[in-house]
């Protein structure tokens, strides 16, 4: 949807851009809901990095409350998730599902990730792994599923959902918060940038090829024809000098400029092409006999990230 454009000035050099337009403006703050947990801070500090840190600094990040010795507060966390974090920690798994849905299990990470307890979750991932791997992931759930195997090191998984996330995604791949180390997702962004570079100089390649003496076309007319093709098919996506945008091409993935760029028209060779005549040993001229090798020679050198270049921890 284009946003909404008040002109005040047909001639103006002035652009205002006001986000988040409308806001509710002077409201009472609505009270943030408040969940409290009664845990054990014997299992706590078993189980957990994060809170044997707080005891060995004699939890002075607490605070004490009517019969608690100790207040621990945390913002933000989904309660359900939290809660199925705390009963496995403290033994009370007796209810807890077979199975688990990605959305869960991602959440579930970013608490383990948070509180530094991999090992007391470690069963009951890898129970809940193979019902949520029954499916494919696009989007959002490729980050989801790609938070799991940092958290829970997986090394072929890590390396797929990469390559995934480098050929599908449009414009700059964000963590979203998730618990991804920033040298993964800079790592992605640069590979997805720097291919679709290459292959945009590709093509602008394939067209000054064709205007050389040495064109690959079989006679003058084929040659013009690839060119006037491949021309007006970079300049419908929007892939020609003038319209093309800067990284981190955000209008572009990978995926789809392959698809575009295959699928330019192909013209009626026949009326021009030397190399269709019965007589001849040559190749039939065509775009994608051109257009093809190079894109496929890019997009096959994304294999995904190395696991071990990233994260060195074992759970």
């Amino acid at each position: 949807m284009e946003p909404k454009l008040h002109e005040l000035d047909t001639k103006g050099d002035t652009l205002l851009i006001l986000r988040n337009a409308n806001a509710p403006f002077a409201v009472w703050a609505a009270p943030k809901p408040e969940v409290r947990m009664r845990l054990s801070a014997r299992h706590l500090t078993l189980a957990s990095a994060y809170f044997q840190k707080l005891t060995a600094n004699e939890w002075k990040e607490t605070t004490t409350e009517g019969d608690y010795s100790y207040v621990v507060s945390a913002e933000d966390w989904d309660e359900q998730a939290l809660l199925i974090l705390m009963k496995i920690i403290h033994g009370k798994t007796a209810g807890l599902s077979m199975s688990m849905d990605l959305e869960t299990v991602a959440k579930l990470c970013a608490l383990v990730d948070y509180y530094q307890c991999h090992e007391a979750l470690k069963f009951f991932i890898q129970l809940w792994l193979p019902g949520i791997d029954k499916v494919s992931y696009t989007g959002r759930n490729l980050l989801l599923r790609l938070s799991v195997s940092c958290v829970y090191p997986d090394a072929p998984t890590f390396q797929r959902l990469t390559a995934t996330l480098i050929k599908e995604s449009k414009g700059n791949i964000d963590s979203l918060g998730l618990p991804i180390p920033l040298t993964v997702i800079n790592a992605m962004n640069m590979q997805r940038q720097t291919l679709i570079s290459k292959i945009i100089v590709g093509l602008g390649g394939l067209v000054k090829a064709e205007c050389s003496d040495n064109g690959l076309g079989c006679t003058f007319e084929c040659s013009s024809v690839f060119i006037g093709a491949l021309t007006k098919g970079m300049d419908k996506m929007r892939l020609s000098p003038g319209q093309l945008q800067l990284p981190p091409y955000t209008d572009y993935s990978l995926a789809s400029l392959q698809q575009g760029i295959l699928g330019i028209k192909e013209p009626s060779w026949d009326r021009f092409c030397g190399s269709r005549n019965h007589y001849s040993y040559r190749q039939p001229c065509s775009l994608t006999s051109k257009t093809k090798p190079m894109v496929d020679m890019y997009i096959n050198r994304v294999v995904g990230l190395v696991l071990k270049d990233y994260i060195k921890r074992s759970v």
